[in-house]
């Protein structure tokens, strides 16, 4: 009867104001977690000319500033997508600390993040900082992460993780590893977070399939590159994270920390395996 109907069709409206209510009380609950500042208000404003630049008016008219116990973030929205990058950033700081196994980080200074959500945005600002890396979804400048955010969780957790280990990097270390250290690490760290997202563990990272030969970098040439091999990037990416996996999985972490930082300091990569492991590198290298 019409009489039924409009009960009916009151109580659904009652029902579907409720889950709106709910939805949006959710929502807001969430987004509140970031507590926005103003620039100045921030604990430190120390950022590089590149970061400057990401201020530039032709770039965005408005910038959202937040920061956690370790990172400033800098988000070009308020879109509640942005929340995850503190507690993510946060967490692979935790688990970079804790492999090393350092007791107490002596460096003060806050590493900063810069997230873009427009595509014009980010190529305006690969232009105008006169980068390379336009056609990438990030890059790190020292103690600065600029990323281009994805919609997609698994890139943009990928993205972040190996990324902001590199600036982790340059954090614990007092100069910069050899490079298949260093994109090995964060690899290593990447792989860590997507099987965190599939709650799995370190233990079920996938075995590596056999290398053909005739795409197989040596190590005595792998140690020595100080730039990608053309035609061979994917194979020094595997490679290299699969060597920094047997070191700490065969050494430990802390040990791992110590190879790292007599790389950075300058000394060779065989010398510092014999000095660090006590083993001779064509032992590695077997």
């Amino acid at each position: 009867t019409p009489k039924r109907y409009t009960m009916r069709s009151n109580r659904c409206g009652v029902r579907l104001f409720l889950f709106l209510f709910f939805l949006l009380l959710a929502v807001g609950t969430a987004w509140a977690k970031i507590t926005f500042k103003d620039f100045g208000a921030l604990s430190d404003t120390d950022i590089s000319p590149q970061g400057k630049t990401a201020f530039h008016s032709e770039i965005s008219s408005s910038w959202y500033h937040a920061e956690s116990k370790h990172f400033v973030y800098h988000f070009m929205s308020r879109q509640e997508a942005m929340e995850p990058y503190i507690g993510e950033a946060e967490l692979y700081y935790g688990w970079v600390k804790e492999i090393f196994g350092v007791v107490k980080d002596s460096w003060n200074k806050k590493a900063h993040i810069f997230v873009f959500t427009k595509d014009a945005a980010w190529n305006k600002y690969n232009e105008r900082a006169r980068t390379s890396s336009e056609s990438a979804l990030a890059f790190t400048s020292g103690w600065e992460l600029f990323i281009h955010h994805s919609s997609n969780a698994d890139m943009r957790i990928k993205t972040v993780s190996h990324e902001l280990t590199h600036v982790l990097l340059f954090r614990f270390l007092d100069g910069e590893p050899p490079l298949f250290l260093n994109e090995g690490f964060s690899e290593y760290v990447s792989y860590r977070a997507m099987l965190q997202k599939r709650g799995q563990n370190n233990a079920k990272i996938k075995i590596i399939q056999p290398i053909p030969a005739a795409e197989f970098i040596p190590l005595g040439k792998l140690h020595r590159m100080t730039s990608y091999p053309p035609g061979k990037v994917d194979v020094f990416y595997v490679e290299s994270e699969a060597l920094v996996r047997f070191l700490i999985r065969r050494w430990g972490g802390d040990k791992f920390y110590l190879l790292l930082k007599e790389c950075a300091r300058g000394k060779a990569f065989p010398q510092a395996v014999e000095k660090i492991y006590g083993v001779s590198f064509l032992t590695l290298e077997q």
